[in-house]
């Protein structure tokens, strides 16, 4: 066993409130370690982790072992999680503790966010949902638009580089006329052009609540992208809210 696991078992046996966080690849009997160990910890509210594999098997002994503790963030950040290891975080988001779902740069398709937003209709406890770099396009966003236009909940969404055109703006143009529980939408490093940030921008007009809303480097028009970048450095400055981080 390697001593970033050792140290990490250690950490996550002896504190009570330690916030967990691991980034090694780790072999399937290493992995058993791991979940031991957590499944130690009672009160685990936060667990990030990154860069290790996590198969729908793998996925699916970690919801075991967290779904009765009171996590309220969970970051699987190149996880390299597919839409089916997805699908098993089902154990999790019917609770009513998960805050913070974060599945940013894993292999998640419009097929796996359909999923997921059948289960987020009875979900009522994500504030930030972060699917950023994965290949959510614009069907994938059109199954989430159908959640966003009722959820009361969700106030950050960021679903940045997925490939998401016109189309896929259009539904959060929908959305943004609606929903005034957002208050911050990232849409950058998508393929947007003018008609769509366009959809966008009327749809802000009509919307008081909205804090920030992110569509810089896609492909409008240089007269739009400065536009754009212009918008969100000034609401930067008013609000004092920045994307980064992409909390509440």
């Amino acid at each position: 066993m390697g001593k970033e696991l050792d140290d990490f078992v250690a950490l996550v046996e002896a504190d009570k409130n330690f916030n967990a966080e691991f980034s090694v690849p780790l072999s399937d009997d290493e992995f058993k370690i791991f979940t031991e160990a957590l499944e130690k910890n009672k009160s685990l509210k936060r667990l990030k982790l990154s860069f290790l594999s996590l198969d729908p098997v793998r996925v699916s002994k970690l919801v075991s072992v967290l779904k009765d503790k009171p996590i309220n963030e969970l970051v699987l950040y190149k996880t390299y999680l597919t839409d089916e290891g997805l699908n098993e975080l089902s154990g999790l988001l019917q609770g009513d503790t998960l805050q913070i779902l974060d599945v940013g740069y894993n292999r998640i398709s419009q097929d796996g966010v359909k999923s997921l937003a059948k289960l987020m209709k009875t979900n009522n406890s994500i504030v930030t949902l972060n699917l950023r770099y994965n290949n959510l396009r614009d069907t994938g966003i059109l199954y989430l638009s159908q959640i966003l236009e009722t959820n009361e909940k969700i106030k950050v969404v960021d679903f940045s580089s997925n490939k998401i055109g016109d189309r896929g703006a259009g539904y959060m143009a929908k959305v943004l006329k609606t929903n005034k529980n957002l208050k911050a939408v990232n849409l950058s490093h998508n393929a947007i052009t003018d008609k769509g940030y366009e959809e966008l921008c009327m749809a802000r007009e009509v919307n008081d609540t909205l804090l920030l809303l992110d569509v810089t480097n896609n492909k409008m028009s240089l007269r739009k992208r400065i536009k754009s970048e212009k918008i969100q450095f000034q609401k930067t400055l008013k609000t004092g809210f920045s994307l980064d981080g992409m909390k509440l």
